[in-house]
């Protein structure tokens, strides 16, 4: 899934309706921009009759046949990445036929994508995450309440619950978005033309994930945290960036390229320290 973009994105509120809604035209259009973020919300997904109350059910209807084993795959996978026997296994399916059939169609239909390692980004067990943000939303915010959110009872919800965890929600999004743009954002780096690989790190036995790592021609490796906040990032980042650095297993001959994407920002005391080579912001990524 290529970086898909209708327009300039001007500020951070306009950025955080496209990571919920995604790329897609149609969505986009229906947000109307003499509204809050929240007041669209509510008047989208949570008012009786509601333009998107049902969208979910006319996507997976119009896609597949048995929409209910798709749904399952989408349940499992929507906060893990994981591999098809582990997919299979929760599902209590075999992994050959059926479940690698049903992964193969929603790759197909841009829902969700194989993600490989940079250590190994020729691996036979690729894992398996959600890719569309609309459907990152629907099942972390209105799947899970399906039951309130049809009922009398979902503006509640939505300004107790929703409203509390949609920062949260927005970290882990934003990494989703800046993963399935990857290149893009190699391009904006300025060395796209030199990626080997590209991909998160998972590493089970040092107990370390990394975002997004490049590997590249020029016996560089580039390591991306992302952070989505509403305040600029400060120096706190650092020990925990220094952390996973000593569980990765860099060659001597590899030069480490540091970078921090942070839609809104950092501080001073953060640029100050010039820990990172390259930090990107709003002004910078689009």
């Amino acid at each position: 899934m290529g970086f898909r973009r209708t327009g300039t994105i001007a500020s951070l509120e306009v950025f955080i309706k496209w990571l919920i809604f995604g790329g897609v035209p149609k969505y986009l259009e229906e947000i109307n921009s003499k509204l809050s973020l929240d007041q669209n919300l509510e008047e989208l997904f949570f008012k009786e009759n509601a333009l998107f109350r049902d969208e979910f059910d006319k996507i997976f209807k119009v896609h597949f046949r048995e929409p209910k084993n798709y749904y399952h795959i989408i349940q499992i996978i929507k906060k893990d990445t994981l591999i098809l026997n582990e997919i299979s296994n929760k599902l209590k399916m075999k992994s050959s036929g059926g479940v690698k059939n049903y992964i193969e169609n929603l790759k197909l239909a841009g829902f969700i994508r194989s993600v490989n390692s940079y250590f190994h980004p020729k691996s036979k067990y690729p894992r398996y995450k959600v890719s569309d943000e609309f459907l990152l939303f629907y099942f972390h915010f209105i799947d899970p309440q399906r039951k309130i959110y049809e009922s009398d009872n979902a503006i509640n919800y939505f300004k107790n619950d929703l409203t509390k965890n949609l920062d949260v929600w927005l970290g882990f999004a934003f990494e989703n978005y800046v993963i399935n743009n990857a290149m893009y954002f190699a391009e904006k780096m300025g060395f796209s033309e030199r990626v080997k690989s590209y991909g998160p790190y998972y590493g089970k036995k040092e107990k370390v994930q990394v975002d997004l790592i490049y590997a590249r021609s020029d016996k560089t490796i580039t390591l991306c945290e992302m952070k989505f906040h509403t305040r600029p990032i400060s120096t706190e980042i650092i020990p925990e960036i220094n952390r996973k650095i000593e569980k990765l297993p860099l060659k001597p001959s590899e030069s480490l390229h540091k970078v921090l994407i942070a839609p809104n920002g950092v501080s001073q005391a953060l640029l100050d320290c010039e820990y990172f080579e390259e930090i990107l912001t709003m002004k910078d990524i689009f």
